[in-house]
Protein backbone atom coordinates (compact mmCIF):
# COMPACT_ATOMS: atom_id res chain seq x y z
CA UNK A 1 0.00 0.00 0.00
CA UNK A 2 2.91 2.38 0.71
CA UNK A 3 4.56 1.78 -2.40
CA UNK A 4 1.36 2.65 -4.41
CA UNK A 5 0.95 6.11 -2.29
CA UNK A 6 4.25 7.19 -2.63
CA UNK A 7 4.17 6.38 -6.81
CA UNK A 8 1.17 8.39 -6.92
CA UNK A 9 2.64 10.88 -4.97
CA UNK A 10 5.69 11.03 -6.91
CA UNK A 11 3.27 11.22 -10.22
CA UNK A 12 1.59 14.49 -8.98
CA UNK A 13 4.71 15.93 -8.04
CA UNK A 14 6.06 15.47 -11.47
CA UNK A 15 2.93 17.19 -13.04
CA UNK A 16 3.61 20.39 -11.03
CA UNK A 17 7.49 19.85 -11.62
CA UNK A 18 7.33 19.10 -15.60
CA UNK A 19 5.28 20.51 -18.70
CA UNK A 20 5.87 16.57 -20.06
CA UNK A 21 5.58 13.41 -18.22
CA UNK A 22 7.45 10.16 -19.53
CA UNK A 23 7.42 6.79 -18.23
CA UNK A 24 9.74 4.26 -18.96
CA UNK A 25 11.31 7.21 -20.45
CA UNK A 26 13.76 9.74 -19.73
CA UNK A 27 13.08 12.39 -22.48
CA UNK A 28 9.21 12.46 -22.97
CA UNK A 29 8.02 13.93 -26.61
CA UNK A 30 4.67 14.81 -25.55
CA UNK A 31 2.66 15.67 -22.70
CA UNK A 32 2.54 12.08 -21.44
CA UNK A 33 4.81 9.60 -23.03
CA UNK A 34 4.42 5.98 -22.01
CA UNK A 35 7.14 3.75 -23.58
CA UNK A 36 5.36 0.37 -23.20
CA UNK A 37 2.15 -1.13 -23.24
CA UNK A 38 -1.13 0.42 -22.11
CA UNK A 39 -3.94 -1.11 -20.80
CA UNK A 40 -7.32 0.69 -20.14
CA UNK A 41 -10.07 -0.88 -18.67
CA UNK A 42 -13.00 1.69 -18.71
CA UNK A 43 -14.10 3.57 -22.38
CA UNK A 44 -11.29 6.13 -23.88
CA UNK A 45 -12.65 9.62 -24.03
CA UNK A 46 -11.71 11.59 -27.20
CA UNK A 47 -11.67 16.23 -26.40
CA UNK A 48 -13.45 17.60 -23.62
CA UNK A 49 -12.23 20.87 -21.37
CA UNK A 50 -12.06 21.63 -17.77
CA UNK A 51 -15.60 21.49 -17.34
CA UNK A 52 -16.92 18.86 -19.73
CA UNK A 53 -15.63 14.94 -20.38
CA UNK A 54 -14.65 13.98 -23.48
CA UNK A 55 -16.01 11.57 -26.23
CA UNK A 56 -16.25 7.66 -25.66
CA UNK A 57 -17.87 7.27 -28.39
CA UNK A 58 -20.63 4.14 -29.81
CA UNK A 59 -20.15 0.27 -29.46
CA UNK A 60 -18.83 -0.82 -33.08
CA UNK A 61 -17.19 2.78 -33.53
CA UNK A 62 -13.23 3.40 -34.40
CA UNK A 63 -10.57 5.36 -33.80
CA UNK A 64 -9.46 8.03 -36.58
CA UNK A 65 -6.82 10.51 -37.34
CA UNK A 66 -7.53 13.75 -37.99
CA UNK A 67 -3.51 14.49 -38.22
CA UNK A 68 -0.72 15.93 -36.23
CA UNK A 69 -1.95 18.83 -33.23
CA UNK A 70 -6.31 17.60 -33.94
CA UNK A 71 -8.03 16.01 -31.69
CA UNK A 72 -9.12 12.55 -33.41
CA UNK A 73 -12.78 10.93 -33.76
CA UNK A 74 -14.59 7.82 -33.19
CA UNK A 75 -16.00 6.58 -36.79
CA UNK A 76 -18.34 4.34 -38.34
CA UNK A 77 -16.35 1.64 -40.10
CA UNK A 78 -18.26 1.98 -43.30
CA UNK A 79 -17.02 5.92 -43.09
CA UNK A 80 -13.26 5.12 -42.51
CA UNK A 81 -10.45 6.56 -44.90
CA UNK A 82 -11.46 5.07 -48.93
CA UNK A 83 -14.70 4.65 -48.10
CA UNK A 84 -18.38 6.98 -49.57
CA UNK A 85 -20.57 8.18 -48.06
CA UNK A 86 -24.04 8.77 -48.98
CA UNK A 87 -24.58 12.51 -48.53
CA UNK A 88 -27.87 14.01 -50.40
CA UNK A 89 -30.15 13.32 -52.86
CA UNK A 90 -33.33 16.51 -54.22
CA UNK A 91 -35.52 15.46 -57.14
CA UNK A 92 -38.18 17.54 -58.82
CA UNK A 93 -41.29 16.42 -60.63
CA UNK A 94 -43.06 19.29 -61.81
CA UNK A 95 -43.05 21.21 -65.12
CA UNK A 96 -41.48 24.51 -64.95
CA UNK A 97 -42.72 27.83 -66.82
CA UNK A 98 -41.35 28.68 -69.97
CA UNK A 99 -37.82 29.60 -69.78
CA UNK A 100 -35.90 31.84 -72.83
CA UNK A 101 -33.07 30.76 -74.73
CA UNK A 102 -29.17 31.46 -73.18
CA UNK A 103 -30.70 31.87 -69.46
CA UNK A 104 -28.60 30.09 -66.81
CA UNK A 105 -30.90 28.38 -64.36
CA UNK A 106 -30.09 26.79 -61.44
CA UNK A 107 -32.39 23.21 -61.01
CA UNK A 108 -34.51 24.11 -57.51
CA UNK A 109 -35.20 20.54 -56.19
CA UNK A 110 -38.67 20.20 -54.84
CA UNK A 111 -38.24 17.24 -52.01
CA UNK A 112 -35.14 16.43 -50.45
CA UNK A 113 -35.88 12.69 -49.38
CA UNK A 114 -32.05 12.19 -48.10
CA UNK A 115 -29.78 14.06 -46.37
CA UNK A 116 -26.62 13.66 -44.27
CA UNK A 117 -24.90 16.20 -41.35
CA UNK A 118 -22.43 16.69 -44.58
CA UNK A 119 -24.87 18.59 -45.91
CA UNK A 120 -27.96 21.21 -46.03
CA UNK A 121 -30.17 22.42 -48.42
CA UNK A 122 -30.58 26.15 -49.10
CA UNK A 123 -33.87 26.71 -51.15
CA UNK A 124 -32.72 30.68 -51.63
CA UNK A 125 -30.26 29.52 -54.11
CA UNK A 126 -31.01 25.98 -55.30
CA UNK A 127 -28.10 24.71 -53.71
CA UNK A 128 -26.70 21.74 -51.21
CA UNK A 129 -24.25 23.88 -48.30
CA UNK A 130 -21.80 21.66 -48.16
CA UNK A 131 -20.36 21.77 -43.89
CA UNK A 132 -17.65 19.07 -44.10
CA UNK A 133 -15.37 19.89 -46.94
CA UNK A 134 -13.81 17.23 -48.86
CA UNK A 135 -14.10 15.46 -52.27
CA UNK A 136 -17.68 14.77 -53.24
CA UNK A 137 -19.18 12.91 -56.47
CA UNK A 138 -22.21 14.31 -57.82
CA UNK A 139 -24.74 13.11 -60.52
CA UNK A 140 -27.54 14.76 -62.33
CA UNK A 141 -30.58 13.86 -63.83
CA UNK A 142 -32.69 16.11 -66.32
CA UNK A 143 -35.73 16.28 -68.72
CA UNK A 144 -35.89 19.08 -70.90
CA UNK A 145 -39.75 19.47 -72.43
CA UNK A 146 -39.98 21.65 -75.85
CA UNK A 147 -43.77 20.57 -76.19
CA UNK A 148 -44.59 24.27 -76.65
CA UNK A 149 -41.27 25.69 -78.22
CA UNK A 150 -41.05 27.19 -81.70
CA UNK A 151 -39.71 24.66 -83.83
CA UNK A 152 -36.08 25.09 -84.61
CA UNK A 153 -32.58 23.48 -83.54
CA UNK A 154 -31.16 24.21 -80.44
CA UNK A 155 -28.25 23.15 -78.15
CA UNK A 156 -28.75 22.46 -74.53
CA UNK A 157 -26.09 22.16 -71.73
CA UNK A 158 -26.67 20.59 -68.13
CA UNK A 159 -23.66 21.37 -65.73
CA UNK A 160 -22.62 20.61 -62.04
CA UNK A 161 -21.57 23.66 -60.68
CA UNK A 162 -19.41 24.91 -57.34
CA UNK A 163 -20.67 28.15 -56.22
CA UNK A 164 -21.95 29.60 -59.63
CA UNK A 165 -21.39 29.28 -63.06
CA UNK A 166 -18.87 28.69 -65.02
CA UNK A 167 -16.98 26.97 -61.91
CA UNK A 168 -17.71 23.43 -63.53
CA UNK A 169 -16.88 20.10 -62.27
CA UNK A 170 -19.20 18.34 -64.60
CA UNK A 171 -20.95 19.41 -68.04
CA UNK A 172 -22.37 17.76 -70.90
CA UNK A 173 -24.12 19.08 -73.90
CA UNK A 174 -26.38 18.31 -76.86
CA UNK A 175 -28.13 19.26 -79.78
CA UNK A 176 -31.45 19.40 -80.09
CA UNK A 177 -33.47 19.03 -83.81
CA UNK A 178 -36.13 20.60 -84.78
CA UNK A 179 -39.31 19.11 -83.91
CA UNK A 180 -37.96 17.35 -81.10
CA UNK A 181 -40.17 17.24 -78.14
CA UNK A 182 -37.82 16.27 -75.41
CA UNK A 183 -34.30 15.56 -74.46
CA UNK A 184 -33.01 13.31 -71.48
CA UNK A 185 -29.82 14.43 -70.00
CA UNK A 186 -27.59 12.49 -67.57
CA UNK A 187 -24.00 13.86 -66.27
CA UNK A 188 -21.43 13.38 -63.05
CA UNK A 189 -18.16 15.10 -61.65
CA UNK A 190 -16.40 15.09 -58.93
CA UNK A 191 -14.75 18.19 -57.16
CA UNK A 192 -12.97 19.25 -53.63
CA UNK A 193 -16.00 21.36 -51.72
CA UNK A 194 -14.84 23.59 -48.87
CA UNK A 195 -17.19 24.28 -45.94
CA UNK A 196 -19.98 26.48 -47.13
CA UNK A 197 -19.53 26.19 -50.75
CA UNK A 198 -22.43 25.53 -53.11
CA UNK A 199 -23.19 22.20 -54.92
CA UNK A 200 -25.62 23.35 -58.16
CA UNK A 201 -27.41 21.70 -61.21
CA UNK A 202 -27.11 24.53 -63.64
CA UNK A 203 -28.79 24.49 -67.17
CA UNK A 204 -28.51 26.57 -70.15
CA UNK A 205 -30.56 26.60 -73.58
CA UNK A 206 -29.79 28.20 -76.44
CA UNK A 207 -31.97 28.75 -79.96
CA UNK A 208 -34.93 28.45 -78.61
CA UNK A 209 -37.51 28.74 -75.27
CA UNK A 210 -37.63 25.60 -73.19
CA UNK A 211 -39.27 23.64 -69.99
CA UNK A 212 -37.76 21.17 -67.67
CA UNK A 213 -40.15 18.79 -65.75
CA UNK A 214 -38.25 15.55 -63.85
CA UNK A 215 -35.09 15.59 -62.26
CA UNK A 216 -32.65 14.65 -59.65
CA UNK A 217 -28.91 15.07 -57.94
CA UNK A 218 -27.19 12.89 -55.66
CA UNK A 219 -24.13 13.55 -53.87
CA UNK A 220 -21.82 11.37 -52.87
CA UNK A 221 -19.33 12.26 -50.29
CA UNK A 222 -15.42 10.15 -50.56
CA UNK A 223 -13.78 9.46 -47.20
Amino acid sequence: MKKHIFSLLAVINSLFSFSQIGINTPTPQKTLHVNGSLQVTRELNLGGDDATEGNAGNKGQILTSNGSGQVPNWTDPNTSAGSMTFSGLGERTTLSNIIQPSVTVYVPYETIPLISANLMYETSTNSFVVLKAGYYQCMAFIRFDFLSSPTGAANTGIFIVRNDFPNVIGAVTSSVISGQTGLYSNLAGIGYFNVGDKIKTAIIVGGKEWKYDVGNLSITRIN
